[in-house]
């Protein structure tokens, strides 16, 4: 019964040299009692490469709210697109409501404005030049 173990009993099936062993059963040893300085040590030196769960939620919640206007920008872009918005100018800056259709669609489907080119005269190499985001 691979389900109802003892305690600390367990089965193992086990390859050595490329060779399966059979499965046998076999009982570990119990953990010692341990040392709470010891666990507590560990726990303090974890906060280096860990992550709180408050700061987990809180990324979380950032990322639904910045999805969240995602959605909100991308229904506003496809109402443009399809005439059912602005159709009068509406809340739209006057310089907007000013622009033809062609310059709005080609405004919201590039809202970021293009990057200069690296310059490689320098020494400076496309991609970052090895710049990594540090953990923490």
């Amino acid at each position: 019964d691979v389900i109802g173990q003892a305690v600390h009993h367990c089965y193992v099936r086990a390859t050595v040299d490329g060779e399966r062993l059979p499965a046998f059963s076999m009982m570990v040893r119990r953990p010692e009692q341990g040392d709470a300085a010891t666990a507590a040590s560990v726990r303090d030196a974890a906060v280096d490469y860990t992550t709180s769960a408050e700061e987990i939620a809180a990324a979380e919640e950032e990322r639904r709210k910045l999805a969240e206007r995602f959605k909100e920008q991308l229904l506003h872009m496809q109402e443009e697109e399809s005439g059912d918005v602005g159709a009068t100018g509406g809340d739209r800056p006057r310089e907007e409501q000013e622009q033809t259709e062609p310059q709005r669609k080609a405004r919201s489907r590039n809202p970021v404005s293009p990057q200069p080119e690296p310059d490689t005269a320098k020494g400076i190499r496309p991609g970052g030049g090895g710049r990594h985001l540090g953990h923490r």
